[in-house]
């Protein structure tokens, strides 16, 4: 999903993968 890198690519740290997870599931 381009959102979802998008995401990732604004957080950038190892902790915070996780959260983006959760606010997309």
């Amino acid at each position: 999903n381009v959102l979802y890198s998008e995401l990732v690519n604004e957080i950038t740290t190892e902790p915070d993968y996780d959260a983006a997870l959760a606010a997309l599931k």
